[in-house]
Parts: C-alpha cells; structure tokens; sequence
C-alpha cells in the first residue's frame, strides 16, 4: 500500500479547506496520487451489459432481467459514449419516465393483488 507523501497531505487538506480556490485536483508534487484517480475516473472502457457473469445465481438472475435490461439499452442513451456526452438532459428524462411508469405499473399490480386477496379470503365469520 502506497503512503502519500507529506506534500500531497497537505494538498488534500488544502483542497478540502479551500475548495473554491483550488481548480483542480491535481498537485505540483509528481508523486501524487490524485491524477491517477482521476484519470482512472476518465476512462472510455465500459462494461457491457450483455456480458454474462461468472457466477451460477448471478447467472440466473441476469437471465431473468434481459428482457428489462435490453428494454432499457435500447431507449435511454448511454451519455457515458462519446456519441450520446451532449444528451444527458435527455438520458434524466427518460430514466425518470421510467421510473414513473414502473412506478406506476408496480402500484396498480398491488392493488390488484390486494384486492384478490380481499375477494378470496372474505368471509362472513371474520366480522
């Protein structure tokens, strides 16, 4: 495990006591961990969602979840690809339609459920 130095120390203190007069995270000492992280951060590689995991149960459930997972790879735009950066806005909105319809559809199978529920184990002598 790498120990930050003494100056990159004080670098971090500095920024988080000044975060308004620091501009950039990264410091003038060459050793310093921070724009490693940083650039790490930034990087273009990202997972598919269509990989397969390793795992049985993880395997099972990722199954399960394809039909889902490919309804939404395919109508939200993936604002981490250079392509879709400038569509963020656009990515919010509907992941909130989302959310808001799924919502929605969860709500009215409950009360469906509770109103079978009620239906079926009413009787006279619970009154």
């Amino acid at each position: 495990m790498q120990v930050l130095g003494r100056t990159t120390a004080i670098s971090i203190l500095k920024f988080f006591q000044y975060p308004h007069k620091q501009a950039r995270l990264y410091t003038t000492d060459s050793k310093s961990v921070l724009p490693l992280k940083i650039a790490t951060l930034s990087s273009t590689d990202h997972p598919s969602v269509f990989t397969m995991p390793e795992a049985d149960l993880k395997r099972i459930l990722w199954v399960l979840s394809l039909p889902i997972i490919t309804l939404l790879y395919l109508t939200i735009p993936d604002c981490r690809r250079q392509f879709w950066r400038n569509w963020f806005m656009v990515t919010f909105l509907i992941s909130a339609a989302w959310i808001s319809a799924l919502t929605y559809i969860l709500v009215w199978m409950i009360t469906i459920a509770g109103r079978y529920r009620t239906w079926c184990c009413y009787t006279e002598s619970t009154h």
